[in-house]
């Protein structure tokens, strides 16, 4: 689990394969304005920015933790998609 501070999310992979975290939590009120949606962007960055540093210090390592990096990589890619979903709900839909 992920605690960024707004509620608690869980990694999850949907019945078409894709993962990424998912709130767990029904009660937890929506948080669908753009400074809420920001801040959970930053958190996720930050966390994006540290996965990576985690990966190149494993990574110089004599006999680097194959498994735990790939399992890093995939989590920093799904935190990649997360931050591109909720930065395409900061961005209007324009109707042509």
């Amino acid at each position: 689990p992920l605690n960024h501070g707004l509620g608690l999310l869980w990694w999850a992979t949907d019945q078409a394969g894709r993962q990424g975290y998912v709130s767990m939590n029904d009660d937890e009120p929506t948080t669908d304005s753009d400074s809420a949606i920001k801040a959970q962007i930053n958190v996720f960055r930050q966390e994006h920015h540290d996965l990576d540093a985690s990966i190149v210090a494993l990574e110089t390592m004599p006999q680097p933790d194959l498994l735990l990096i790939t399992r890093l990589k995939r989590k920093k890619l799904g935190l990649r998609d997360l931050i591109a979903r909720l930065e395409d709900r900061l961005t209007p839909d324009i109707i042509a």
